[in-house]
């Protein structure tokens, strides 16, 4: 994808990979080139429930580089990513910037359903400034394989992730907390890490 703002949600049913100008260059190391971003804020609607990734198939590889997702203005309970309809996939996010997350009961991403294996790759990205969450929620009923490295989390509330039944290699992650003006004495508005059950 060019640089821009691209204001849509993405409903993904296939196999697909989303490259944007950044697909090769770190947002916590390199010097990045224009942003591709998907505002899924864009329709400012209060009440209604717009996931920037909703994934509604299951056998499917997805794969997103280089890309901002942007999720100011979005309803309470809009994720950056979304899959209850299953859970065999292989999903693969590198050198993203994910911002502005909402409010979200489960979690700002959230991957459920009933299978046997999950492949989830997060490698190398970028979260900041999100509301009150679990962060990237995996609850499958399988086995579920994660790698996630190199990634920084700054200034989000609550939990990074919170995983359940993982196997893998979680290594080299960053969780900072600079954020003043919130009282540290209120658990959930500090940058947490993970729960992993």
């Amino acid at each position: 994808m060019n640089p821009g703002t691209y204001q849509e949600c993405l409903t993904i049913d296939k196999s697909i990979s989303i490259l944007g100008p950044n697909e090769a260059i770190s947002p916590n190391t390199g010097v990045r080139v224009g942003e591709a971003v998907i505002d899924a804020g864009f329709n400012y609607r209060v009440l209604a429930i717009d996931h920037a990734l909703d994934f509604t198939s299951t056998g499917i590889t997805f794969i997103m580089k280089g890309m901002t997702i942007d999720m100011e203005n979005a309803a309470d309970q809009s994720r950056f990513a979304n899959n209850q309809s299953g859970a065999e996939n292989n999903y693969t996010f590198e050198n993203n910037r994910f911002l502005n997350g909402v409010p979200c009961t489960n979690g700002n991403w959230w991957f459920t359903g009933t299978g046997t294996t999950l492949q989830f790759n997060l490698l190398d990205n970028y979260f900041n400034n999100g509301d009150v969450s679990n962060g990237i929620s995996i609850w499958v009923n399988g086995v579920n394989n994660v790698i996630v490295q190199d990634n920084v989390w700054e200034d989000n509330k609550a939990w990074a992730m919170n995983f359940n039944r993982v196997v893998g290699t979680i290594a080299n992650n960053k969780f900072i907390d600079n954020d003043a003006a919130d009282p540290d004495i209120i658990w959930y508005n500090n940058q947490n890490g993970f729960i992993i059950a």
